[in-house]
């Protein structure tokens, strides 16, 4: 018998009373002798990585010269699959955080008060971490965040030690350098022992003051008294802003009936209030002015209304910011006066 091709390759033949067990020489071939004709059951033992191609185990009828082949091939190289790589998530753009509006205590106070100021914030990169930084006019200070999820709020308190209009900015910072801005116009930042203010007389009103009409020109008369008394501002008499105009087909009337704050800086005063335009109530006016001095120095003056919805319906410097000075000259007979 013989198995060709494959060394040491164990073959068992057995009988209901005997086993004998003999491996393959160098060229796959065994024999056993001595055998007992009869029936016997013969086994291969596979090789590892072999697989049969004839019957394993064979039931054998033994007689002379009995011969007995095993078929065996090498099992296929399996093929190394290999591991799936998953495609990493990109990573989003980063994106500016987005800063609300920003809320103040108060819009109108007195020096050496401080005031609240805050505002919202959001950030589409929720793991993003933020810095503010506060420009309150008259400086900057670190601002104090709270957030979670990239997204938060900033709030802090400031006191102003001088007069002025003053201008707010907050800017949030992500930690990619991304910024968001919000600006508040304006803080009223008045000193009650600054003195008095008053005008009167005559101006020119330009072309453009009268929105809806740019072409009315002419002359316009107007008046203001304003001071501080126990904390109160009010009128000295009872002489509130006023501003008459009429040109053509229009026709203005405007007279204050409260005043919120006054704020004197030098030679420079600016007046808000409230009151009536042609009689309908809601309106608000804000007047600046430049003292030049006694003799023939020419004063200068600007007038601003708006409507109950915060439109300007008139204003000598349309566009021109609120601490920008006034290019409106008072005509000779009039003055503008800080006391």
């Amino acid at each position: 018998m013989g198995e060709l091709g494959y060394a040491n390759a164990t073959i068992t033949l057995d009988t209901s009373s005997t086993s004998q067990t003999i491996t393959t020489d160098l060229n796959g071939n065994y024999s056993i002798s001595d055998l007992t004709l009869g029936s016997y059951s013969e086994i291969l033992t596979l090789p590892n990585g072999y697989s049969t191609t004839t019957a394993n185990p064979v039931d054998l009828i033994v007689s002379a010269n009995t011969t007995q082949n095993f078929g065996i091939v090498p099992l296929p190289t399996p093929t190394n699959t290999p591991t799936p790589t998953s495609t990493p998530t990109p990573t989003p753009a980063n994106v500016a955080p987005i800063v609300g509006a920003i809320a103040v205590s108060a819009d109108s106070i007195f020096v050496n008060t401080p005031i609240n100021a805050n505002a919202l914030f959001t950030d589409a990169n929720t793991t993003d971490t933020h810095t503010a930084s506060w420009n309150w006019g008259d400086g900057t200070t670190t601002g104090t965040v709270t957030e979670s999820n990239g997204s938060g709020t900033v709030s802090n308190n400031h006191t102003y030690t001088q007069a002025g209009i003053y201008t707010i900015t907050l800017i949030v910072a992500d930690n990619h350098d991304a910024t968001g801005t919000s600006t508040y116009l304006y803080i009223n930042v008045s000193d009650p022992s600054a003195g008095w203010v008053k005008g009167d007389k005559h101006f020119n009103s330009p072309a453009g003051a009268v929105v809806g009409n740019p072409s009315a020109t002419g002359v316009a008369t107007f008046g203001f008294t304003a001071r501080y008394s126990g904390g109160y501002l009010l009128p000295v008499g009872h002489n509130w802003a006023s501003l008459d105009f009429s040109s053509g087909s229009t026709n203005i009337t405007f007279n204050a009936t409260s005043y919120s704050s006054l704020v004197i800086t030098g030679t420079k005063l600016f007046l808000r209030g409230t009151g009536t335009y042609n009689n309908v109530p809601g309106y608000s006016v804000f007047v600046s002015g430049i003292d030049n001095g006694n003799g023939n120095a020419i004063d200068y003056v600007r007038y601003q209304i708006k409507n109950p919805s915060g439109i300007v319906v008139y204003d000598t410097q349309p566009e021109a910011v609120d601490t920008a000075d006034p290019t409106t000259a008072v005509n000779h007979s009039g003055k503008i006066q800080i006391h």
